[in-house]
């Protein structure tokens, strides 16, 4: 996978339809760029990354990656359901059994997470963005205009 760009998206499959993938607009518009906009939630990154300590990472997802570059779409879905099979293999997964204090804290770009279900009970969210703009708004509006939030 070293030298391999893959395609992501915010909003990769719709809540109603989970088996319809979205597509990758033409061009792509950098995010908070002009012209950016609900069409352009796509972007580009290597499947695999740096951390700012020099460890490589992969970073693909199940919920967010489309497909890599450079190759036909059939091979790369071979390519990443053979990824995901190893990394969401139940040995790989980390589940915390929550207690009252609890602080968990999480490297974004190398760490995925989710909630199991039921995953509509309340919580306490306390999200700290590291960027030079903060965009959770914008990305919460255009998830609600394509019906995602």
């Amino acid at each position: 996978l070293r030298g391999c760009i893959a395609s992501h998206a915010c909003f990769l499959f719709l809540p109603d339809a989970p088996d319809v993938r979205s597509r990758e607009p033409d061009p792509i518009i950098p995010r908070g760029e002009p012209g950016w906009g609900p069409e352009h939630y796509w972007t580009r990154h290597p499947a695999i990354r740096r951390t700012t300590l020099g460890v490589e990472t992969l970073f693909l997802c199940l919920q967010h990656t489309d497909r890599l570059h450079g190759m036909e779409r059939e091979e790369s879905d071979e390519i990443l359901a053979e990824i995901y099979s190893a990394m969401y293999a139940p040995d790989q997964i980390y589940a915390h059994a929550w207690r009252e204090h609890d602080l968990v804290l999480w490297d974004n770009w190398t760490v995925q997470h989710a909630r199991p279900l039921p995953n509509d009970l309340p919580r306490h969210l306390r999200r700290f963005h590291v960027a030079e703009k903060d965009l959770t708004e914008t990305y919460l509006r255009v998830g609600r205009e394509r019906g995602f939030v």
